[in-house]
């Protein structure tokens, strides 16, 4: 058989008997998947916009946000919830207002880290529980103190933007303030970076560590927490209906309004503002990784259903296009859920990316309905007296700044160190212990591992598979051809080899290598031919950036990185390369189920550096696979100091690294090679699954793993 052509892409399968085994078999270049003539992988291409598409019920768009909000809870670093710890909540300096009061609020979200804020509380109290909103603000000059400056502020007058001064010179402040004069308790609180809030930078975002991403930590996951603390902290004061709460902001703080109705049930209302779009636009401090792979910020905001929800955005910024990409599919979602009247939206016609008078007014009419307002409380502004920044600061000669209290540092790693140590211990203590226990542990663990992976089990309908080439030779039937996932966009090379006597049961041959890994020069590999021998098909395939992915088959070390971009950007809005490869091995797995003749039992073997991925993809497949006999080489994800690395996942080190991902694999059958023992919490798994005897431990010599681990699957244990 010729060689074919570098664009000729070619999967071989083929029946080996001992005559043929001598002799070489043709591998060829193949095409790439990239090849015109056959359809492009989508994953090679550039990175498009996210619209959203309405669920067509109520009961698959319930399906879908439950998976979405655990998308935004995992990539936040919030899944589990860290621990609530006391907010020793600090109220003081007291200023009065005709008809409201301000003060100063400092506490702790989590030990030491303390979110500062004001408080605004109308005069007039009544005995009746009343209303309160959370203002978070977005990344402005000198944030809560921010300023207008006076040119636009002269602009924004003279366009109607807003109404009088001072609302136009300080509109953070007069939001508060008419919220306040309408019967709210109003809490206006720092993002990471502003006003009091000094303990971390803003820029650049922190936590940028490989150790960091590798726990999932990150500034919009600290400030999503000091969030939901806030919430905490206005819910318990005297006076506020915890069943009224809303929450509203501009640009990053429309952001913060979006992620605390996605992952906290208790926010009555949510107001987002120049922040809702179908683009990849935004702060990296703004989402976190995984979190814009499946959807976009329309997404995120639509999770506020069935609670009212109203997008505000401007016509001279990214926004803009929201009436024709973003509202309409948003009112057909509440349409959908039978709530239309919940929903509302508007785009301010040549506005500026800001939340202005038109913007507000819009908002105070909409908490007027949604938060059962007074029917007298006006939804237009009036003037009043700006506090000083001395009036606002919440840090006094009384009330000094945390001894250590510094810009990123020492304060840095002590967050991180805290959201790892708190994490770990919840984990830890779910590690199963009896049959029982293992449902648990696989309700935060698994649901966080198909989150990292992004795509779950391929349903066979989405699978197509184009033969290209099919040849006998010396006894060997071999085919070539190109499968394909028509849902997700993903065309594989892949190899099938076998034998004469093929007996029904398959084996998944996966080494950073490829398909290439079944051959040894133009030779079938030795081990492959033993399993050919005893019945057994092998199938070979080139994972992303894999053999004929690759252009001159140089192997991949570093993730290829968006052009021109930052690694946060590229971890939000790409999944990781280890992502992909274990989900061409479900496609695989899924692929090999279906086709016929079905065979009776798929084996995946893992060597030589395609263990990890095995084993990952072995925790999501549950039952397709019926056992896996993996060579670890001792890696763990942890030892990954390289954000850039092509096996780095964010968060793998969290869910107890590649031990929690064979833990997953149970109670299917494992060999286990690479290891000086068990591993917890594997043993312990395995155990409480009531599986005696697994994993089964190699402990010979490295050089004798892919004979043994072949061995074992012809072996009575594999079948």
């Amino acid at each position: 058989m010729r060689h074919l052509p570098w664009h000729g892409f070619y999967l071989l399968v083929f029946q080996v008997s001992a005559v043929a085994e001598a002799a070489p078999v043709p591998r060829g270049g193949g095409p790439r998947p990239d090849d015109s003539r056959l359809g492009s992988d989508q994953r090679l291409g550039e990175l498009s916009h996210l619209p959203f598409v309405p669920g067509k019920t109520a009961a698959k768009w319930k399906e879908r946000a439950t998976f979405l909000r655990r998308q935004v809870k995992v990539g936040l670093g919030l899944w589990p919830l860290p621990t609530r710890t006391p907010l020793n909540a600090v109220i003081h300096g007291r200023v009065k207002r005709e008809d409201y009061t301000v003060e100063k609020v400092y506490f702790e979200s989590l030990p030491g880290h303390f979110v500062t804020g004001n408080l605004y509380r109308p005069a007039a109290r009544t005995e009746e529980l009343g209303p309160a909103v959370l203002c978070a603000y977005g990344h402005w000059d000198e944030g809560r103190f921010n300023r207008t400056d006076d040119k636009s502020f002269a602009e924004q007058l003279q366009k109607g933007f807003e109404r009088f001064d001072p609302s136009g010179r300080y509109p953070l402040q007069a939001r508060c303030v008419h919220l306040a004069r309408m019967g709210c308790v109003v809490f206006i609180y720092d993002m990471i970076g502003y006003s009091d809030s000094i303990q971390l930078a803003h820029r650049p975002p922190g936590f940028e560590s490989a150790e960091a991403h590798l726990h999932l930590i990150n500034a919009a996951g600290l400030q999503t927490w000091n969030s939901i603390r806030a919430f905490d902290f206005v819910s318990a004061l005297d006076g506020v209906d915890r069943e009224r709460v809303a929450v509203t902001g501009a640009s990053g703080g429309g952001m913060q309004s979006q992620l605390l109705c996605a992952v906290d049930d208790r926010p009555a209302v949510s107001v987002p503002v120049v922040s809702v779009f179908v683009s990849r636009k935004g702060a990296p401090c703004t989402y976190g990784p995984y979190m814009r792979t499946e959807e976009g910020t329309i997404g995120t905001a639509a999770l506020a259903a069935p609670r009212p929800l109203c997008v505000i955005n401007a016509g001279l910024d990214w926004t803009g296009e929201f009436m024709t990409h973003g509202y309409p599919q948003l009112k057909e979602h509440y349409r959908v859920l039978g709530i239309e009247d919940r929903f509302a939206g508007m785009v301010g016609k040549n506005h500026p990316h800001n939340y202005n008078a038109v913007s507000r007014e819009y908002m105070y009419g909409f908490l007027k309905k949604h938060l059962k307002l007074d029917e007298q409380a006006p939804v237009v502004e009036r003037e009043f007296k700006p506090l000083t920044k001395d009036e606002m600061k919440v840090w006094d000669t009384a009330h000094a700044k945390p001894s250590g209290m510094c810009v990123g540092g020492p304060h840095e790693r002590a967050v991180r160190d805290w959201f790892v140590g708190d994490a770990r211990k919840q984990l830890d203590a779910l590690v199963p212990s009896d049959p029982a226990a293992v449902g648990r542990y696989r309700e935060v663990a698994e649901q966080a591992l198909e989150v990292m992976i992004g795509r779950a089990l391929p349903r066979a309908a989405t699978l197509r598979f184009k033969v290209t080439s099919e040849t006998q030779w010396a006894g060997v039937k071999r085919s070539a051809g190109l499968l394909s996932n028509v849902e997700a966009g993903t065309k594989l090379p892949l190899v099938l080899l076998e034998g004469a006597e093929a007996g029904g049961q398959a084996v998944l041959w996966v080494q950073p290598e490829g398909k290439g890994s079944l051959f040894e020069g133009e030779r079938v590999r030795l081990g492959v031919r033993r399993l050919l021998e005893k019945g057994f098909s092998v199938v070979g395939v080139d994972l992303l950036y894999q053999g004929d992915f690759l252009e001159v088959g140089k192997p991949v070390k570093n993730r290829p990185l968006i052009p021109g971009t930052s690694i946060q950007y590229t971890l939000g809005n790409r999944r990781p390369l280890f992502s992909e490869r274990v989900f061409d091995l479900l496609c695989v797995v899924r692929y090999l189920r279906s086709r016929s003749p079905k065979p009776s039992k798929v084996h995946v073997l893992g060597l030589n550096g395609g263990g990890h991925w095995v084993a990952a993809a072995c925790a999501l497949a549950k039952d397709e696979i019926d056992s896996i006999a993996i060579d670890t080489k001792g890696f763990r994800f942890a030892r990954l100091n390289d954000v850039r690395h092509a096996d780095f996942l964010p968060g793998a080190a969290k869910y107890h690294d590649l031990p929690g991902m064979l833990a997953l694999c149970a109670p299917h059958k494992m060999w286990l090679a690479g290891e000086k023992s068990v591993p917890d919490p594997v043993g312990r798994t395995y155990a409480a699954a009531g599986v005696a005897g697994q994993p089964a431990l190699f402990e010979g010599e490295q050089s004798t793993v892919p004979d043994a681990a072949v061995e074992w699957i012809i072996g009575g244990e594999a079948r």
